[in-house]
């Protein structure tokens, strides 16, 4: 004889969500009898010593404000909150580099431009970075210290390094994410020449050499052109490769133009 014991289940059905899991619908519904059972003015009043206890007085400060205020005036609210939720969304501050970038193509002093950060920060846009920043990001333009020859009539870079650094930025500054990794070999074209200029004002500035003089300059630079993974794809390319944004100086002198400068 075969006997079976069988104990009773329970099905509960779909388990129960909190009020804020649930949707708008249910929460009206979940609410129905506290919006019979009690007048606005209780339950605004409840809400706002609700969020007193949380910690957030502002909130409930505006929220008393709101509730007691006319419906011409919650509207002037809403508008204003909304004109300055778009006044944030747009505003786009400078980036250090894209200030520095601004700093240059505008030919400014340094007080100007601390003038115009002031000016925009006392309007309420924030928009260029401290200068002090700026300074930074200019100094990562320079190659390495290490690398650069100063004396009293000339300074002068170290042409490997200059070519590192010049590659370096365009690379990480200027291309960033859309350089092809995979790829092991890229070939950088650069352009070089010098100039002389002379007539200049003289200073009674004193030389080692006594013949020396600043009457006479001459520079010698090189210009990146385009940078190429083969001869048909060009990866980058100098929009402007006769302006002097993009010109790397390797060499100055105060000497008159000789071959020896060369």
């Amino acid at each position: 004889m075969l006997s079976l014991s069988l104990k009773p289940s329970f099905n509960k059905g779909r388990p129960q969500k909190s009020f804020e899991q649930s949707s708008t619908k249910k929460r009206k519904r979940k609410i129905q009898h506290l919006l019979t059972d009690y007048s606005k003015e209780q339950l605004t009043f409840a809400a706002q010593l609700s969020v007193r206890d949380c910690g957030k007085r502002d909130a409930a400060q505006l929220m008393q404000k709101i509730s007691m205020a006319s419906s011409r005036r919650a509207t002037s609210y809403k508008r204003a909150r909304k004109t300055i939720f778009n006044g944030r969304k747009k505003q786009r501050p400078y980036t250090p580099e894209e200030a520095l970038a601004f700093f240059i193509a505008n030919n400014l002093t340094v007080r100007t431009y601390k003038d115009i950060q002031q000016d925009a920060k006392e309007r309420g846009y924030h928009a260029y970075p401290c200068y002090d920043y700026v300074v930074n990001v200019k100094e990562q333009c320079y190659p390495p210290v290490e690398n650069i020859t100063v004396t009293d009539i000339s300074a002068e870079v170290k042409l490997n390094a200059l070519l590192n650094h010049t590659a370096s930025r365009i690379c990480k500054n200027i291309l960033g994410e859309v350089l092809d990794t995979s790829v092991l070999n890229y070939t950088l074209i650069y352009k070089w020449g010098c100039d002389g200029s002379s007539g200049h004002s003289l200073y009674k500035q004193p030389f080692e050499d006594p013949d020396n003089t600043d009457e006479y300059m001459f520079v010698i630079s090189l210009v990146p052109i385009r940078l190429q993974d083969n001869p048909q794809n060009i990866v980058w390319e100098n929009p402007r490769p006769a302006s002097p944004r993009f010109c790397r100086v390797i060499k100055f002198i105060y000497n008159n133009t000789s071959r020896t400068n060369v």
